[in-house]
């Protein structure tokens, strides 16, 4: 009878420490990697505690705005109306869920823009919150940090943001019930 020696194969744990002391090319692209992916979180991180001392920071929306917002809000079904805070800085209206859902307009839209626009700005924002497009910011930020040096991942998290915006645009039209205001 031919008996084959036994050769131990190394798993879980083992097999890890393996792979991370092996050849010189593979420990270096490891923590290649590693760095990257580590360096991008901070940077997420660091970005994420911005917007949150921006909403801090904000102050309340007028009246008329936030009767808007209810409106809109009950146009989309949802359950309540998120906060709505004015900034002082020059950005682009944004939705921030990472304490309360809360929608950031920049003062300058509220303030030089009329009634109709600031509704349809609402609306695209409001429809971000009803599709949940939030989560896939969060989906994004775990694809960013494991593939950030794949070209693939960033062209596709372009594309679905487009797809993103041009959902809420629908959705907003939808709502709104006129292309042309909504433009």
């Amino acid at each position: 009878i031919d008996v084959a020696p036994v050769v131990p194969t190394a798993t879980g744990a083992m097999a890890f420490w393996i792979w991370l002391t092996g050849s010189g090319l593979e420990r270096g692209l490891m923590w290649f990697w590693l760095a990257g992916s580590l360096s991008l979180l901070a940077v997420r991180t660091r970005q994420c505690v911005g917007l949150l001392r921006l909403v801090r920071r904000a102050r309340s929306a007028p009246g008329s705005v936030v009767a808007a917002c209810r409106e809109v809000a009950g146009r989309f079904d949802l359950a309540g109306a998120p906060a709505v805070r004015i900034v002082e800085r020059s950005l682009s209206p944004t939705v921030c869920v990472l304490h309360r859902t809360t929608i950031l307009l920049p003062a300058e839209l509220v303030n030089r823009c009329g009634n109709h626009v600031v509704r349809s700005v609402l609306a695209h924002e409001l429809a971000h919150v009803k599709r949940r497009d939030h989560w896939m910011c969060w989906i994004e930020l775990i694809g960013s940090c494991v593939y950030w040096w794949h070209p693939v991942f960033w062209w596709a998290r372009h594309e679905m943001r487009r797809a993103a915006d041009e959902a809420a645009d629908a959705w907003a039209v939808s709502v709104l019930g006129c292309r042309k205001q909504y433009a």
